[in-house]
């Protein structure tokens, strides 16, 4: 009877020790699982970040050049010099030098 005894704690251990490790197993994986699907979402959502980024650097990349195109046209000299004619700033035709020895502003 001891004996019977015996042999039915021990067994009963090793189903305790059995169901423990498959617990345990199973906690492990859980874990392990739920943590692929968390990496999972948050690098998918970053992907999409990252995809609406690329986008608006390709938007102002075309903006500035843009932007450029349109800096170099307006500074060009011919914009310019069409501008300060149209404003009434033109070249004088007959320039009139002083000599140094010539009094500008004299009583007679």
């Amino acid at each position: 009877m001891r004996k019977r005894r015996k042999l039915l704690n021990q067994k009963e251990k090793h189903l305790f020790r059995k169901k423990t490790k498959s617990l345990a197993v199973y906690c492990l994986l859980i874990i392990f699982v739920s943590t692929t699907i968390y990496l999972i979402a948050r690098n998918v959502s970053s992907g999409g970040t990252l995809a609406q980024l690329e986008e608006e650097e390709v938007m102002l990349t075309k903006k500035k050049d843009m932007l450029s195109h349109q800096l170099f046209e307006k500074s060009s000299l011919i914009k310019i010099q069409n501008k300060t004619e149209e404003l009434g700033y033109t070249k004088p035709q007959d320039t009139m030098y002083i000599r140094s020895d010539d009094t500008v502003a004299a009583i007679p």
